[in-house]
């Protein structure tokens, strides 16, 4: 009986261990894994230079409205503080400044109906209405 145990936890044991080389790699690319940097409020130019120091690589660059200083990252995909290959690369998103719409005078007065419709011309919607 306690050699049908031990032949099962032996059996266990080499699965948990091929589960751990695929997860965690060989020693060698352990010593070569890079850590991602946080990369918000950085410009792309400051990013690039930060990525490419630690042989990592910067991806896709897509806007992103935000409060935040136009130009500077404001989100990453590759998080930071994960583990990666060399050579990795990290897309970042970037603040753009909201655009600013004038909204139209002389709307006080007018039906709502009229309202939407000047306001749908300037390809706004009018979201909520209090009487």
């Amino acid at each position: 009986m306690s050699g049908e145990g031990f032949a099962q936890l032996s059996f266990h044991r080499a699965v948990r261990a091929s589960v751990q080389m695929t997860t965690f790699g060989t020693d060698s690319q352990r010593a070569a894994a890079r850590t991602v940097l946080d990369l918000t409020s950085n410009t792309v130019s400051d990013a690039r230079k930060l990525l490419t120091d630690h042989d990592l690589r910067l991806g896709d660059t897509t806007g992103a409205e935000s409060g935040a200083e136009s130009g500077t990252a404001v989100g990453q995909r590759v998080a930071s503080g994960g583990e990666v290959e060399p050579g990795t690369t990290v897309d970042i998103k970037i603040a753009k400044a909201a655009a600013n719409v004038w909204i139209p005078t002389g709307i006080v007065g007018k039906t709502l109906a009229a309202v939407q419709d000047e306001l749908g011309a300037l390809r706004l919607h009018l979201g909520v209405t209090t009487g």
